[in-house]
């Protein structure tokens, strides 16, 4: 009796020993997300300094305060901007997307102007978030913690929430509509497709070029869709999920300039500053770039995760989204008329931090 006893306490002990050594990975993610706000607001200013931030921030005072996008100058001392260009009339509209504007406008209506400055850095933190949820469905929760910590200590990432550039607004958008799209997969709901939809959508609203991303999304959508882990129902849904921000930006565009298919780039003839021949002027360079500078080991790591994942048979398609993700980001920048810093990279930068972990993740033997 005695000795059943002992037996029982040294397994309830050694349980106990292994309940406390459990890591609570979540809560610790959680406070990381804190700090790094809390660390944003250290550097946080209330003004912009830069003129891309000019270009939205104005834009978004002019929506909340009359829903226009363009701006009628008042005197002819008024101060435009750079990004502001107009037609033969005395309205000025902005190259940039309205859909970024469109969400400070909102905050800049309820909470006033020094609030929406905040978006950015929120943002950005959140943008954590997105990514440890959608890490820890894929490599696991410690991976999903690194993968955070990552990113929380990239410089060019917390730059550009402190920028008030548009830049962190479509690394938000697009963690978290995968984290969606990973869950949409996983459970075939029409509601977890319709976030998707929905946040895949807004992208191009906030950046027109990187309307690729849907492009890469779109292929992994019908990869999933031949092999009937997404049902026709919920690929409705995420149409109609998609088809509310580009159907509000197709009828502002028709509004401002005549046609759907027209955008601010045509008033500054951004589409003639790319071309092939930029692409061997600054291919070399910029991967030099983007190795020692924009993502570090990282960027090693994570193109040896994707390179193994489209090569395994199992992985293969699902997972070439990973591939186009990247690639096409990378080639917006280089085929442009002038280098590029890395810095704008941030938005491959969170990816490859995914697959790096990845990489890691499975060296170490993890399943």
């Amino acid at each position: 009796m005695s000795t059943l006893n002992i037996s029982n306490a040294e397994t309830t002990i050694e349980s106990g020993t292994q309940h406390r050594r459990k890591i609570p990975f979540t809560p610790l993610a959680i406070l990381f997300i804190i700090i790094h706000f809390v660390f944003l607001l250290f550097y946080f200013e209330p003004a912009i300094s830069t003129p891309d931030a000019q270009g939205y921030f104005t834009q978004a005072k002019l929506i909340a305060r009359g829903v226009k996008t363009y701006l009628e100058p008042e005197s002819i001392l008024q101060y435009i901007g750079p990004h502001w260009l107009h037609r033969s009339d005395n309205l000025y509209f902005t190259t940039f997307s309205p859909g970024f504007p469109t969400i400070l406008a909102v905050v800049y209506k309820i909470f006033g102007p020094k609030a929406a400055l905040l978006v950015s850095p929120l943002m950005s933190s959140l943008s954590l978030l997105g990514l440890f949820l959608l890490c820890r469905l894929w490599i696991g929760k410690g991976w999903a913690l690194l993968a955070l910590l990552l990113m929380a200590v990239n410089p060019f990432a917390n730059q550009h929430a402190l920028f008030g550039d548009s830049h962190t607004a479509v690394v938000f958008f697009l963690i978290w509509a995968l984290f969606f799209l990973a869950q949409w997969v996983k459970s075939n709901s029409p509601r977890w497709a319709f976030g998707t939809g929905l946040f895949v959508g807004i992208i191009p609203t906030i950046r027109y070029p990187e309307v690729l991303f849907c492009f890469a999304l779109g292929i992994f959508v019908l990869f999933h869709l031949k092999g009937n882990k997404i049902s026709w129902r919920s690929l409705v849904a995420g149409a109609i999920g998609a088809a509310i921000p580009i159907g509000a930006l197709c009828i502002r565009n028709q509004m401002a300039f005549g046609a759907f298919w027209r955008t601010g780039y045509g008033l500054s003839n951004e589409p003639t500053h790319f071309g092939g021949n930029y692409l061997t002027s600054y291919s070399l360079s910029y991967l030099k770039m983007l190795i020692s500078e924009g993502c570090g080991l990282m960027f090693i790591l994570g193109i040896i995760g994707i390179a193994v994942l489209c090569a395994r048979r199992n992985t293969e398609r699902g997972h070439t989204i990973h591939y186009a993700r990247c690639t096409d980001n990378i080639a917006i920048y280089v085929v442009f008329l002038e280098a590029r810093s890395p810095i704008n990279e941030v938005l491959i930068a969170d990816f490859l931090c995914l697959r790096n972990c990845w990489s890691l993740a499975h060296a170490d033997g993890y399943r």
